[in-house]
């Protein structure tokens, strides 16, 4: 298995790697989001939080049994949690398939200190990288499995497309995505609850999950969609596959969103 030990952080790995590879500067979308994102619970002063919030709000250890069963993980798979936050998905992964490779990335760094110490108190190893889902610093078809779980609810719908084309070019054919976030209300309670969670998160960032566009996104980028699973809190669970060149040709007239 090929060993991949990371670059430069970031978005400046991305622009060292684009001037080495002769293609300039990099595009002005990502040039505008260096250093900007949103600190766990939107508030940097609930950071410290986090753990205990999400435990209380329903998203803690319940949630993150739901996102494994839709992952279909087998031992030894190399696996990416965009949006890692403090590492509780990946290390209940690490727990569960020891010989598994497991690599979060995330631009908060209060974040990822608490997951490096949460990981040095259980005796488990990960590879903890501060960077963005837009600007991803791996190599093409790096990954088999790709999960991301209530981050792209924070991000503009500019983002959140070229977040998936990064997520796209850092799979190996075959490989998924797993996609858990909020999708559009199903009951007029949730989409209360929603919108005023919007108030927080950004109306505009949010806009494109409360609508359902999240399935159509991922098949603009490639991605062979399924909804996949009962939706758990307003939380939908996509299943994004790569297919090879010749499969996506195949499939993309047929493709249409779910």
């Amino acid at each position: 298995m090929t060993r991949w030990r990371p670059r430069r952080k970031g978005v400046n790995s991305f622009r060292a790697k684009r001037k080495r590879d002769g293609r300039g500067r990099l595009p002005r979308l990502q040039e505008s989001m260096r250093g900007k994102f949103t600190p766990a619970l939107a508030f940097k002063s609930l950071t410290p939080l986090y753990d205990r919030i999400t435990e209380l709000l329903g998203f803690g250890s319940p949630f993150r049994r739901k996102v494994l069963a839709m992952a279909d993980i087998e031992d030894g798979e190399r696996i990416l949690d965009v949006g890692c936050g403090t590492g509780s998905l990946l290390l209940d992964v690490k727990r569960r398939y020891s010989k598994s490779e497991v690599v979060g990335i995330d631009p908060d760094q209060d974040v990822l200190t608490m997951a490096r110490a949460k990981f040095e108190g259980s005796g488990i190893h990960a590879k903890l990288v501060q960077g963005f889902a837009q600007a991803l610093p791996f190599p093409p078809c790096f990954f088999d499995l790709v999960m991301s779980t209530l981050i792209f609810h924070h991000l503009r719908t500019e983002i959140k497309k070229q977040a998936i084309k990064e997520i796209y070019r850092v799979l190996r054919e075959g490989g998924r995505f797993i996609l858990a976030d909020f999708g559009k209300p199903e009951t007029l309670t949730m989409a209360v609850l929603l919108n005023l969670g919007s108030l927080f998160d950004g109306r505009a960032n949010t806009k494109a999950n409360l609508e359902g566009r999240l399935p159509a996104f991922l098949q603009e980028g490639g991605f062979q969609v399924t909804e996949v699973g009962s939706r758990y809190r307003g939380v939908q669970f996509l299943l994004g596959r790569k297919l090879s060149n010749s499969s996506h040709m195949r499939s993309a007239s047929s493709l249409r969103p779910i």
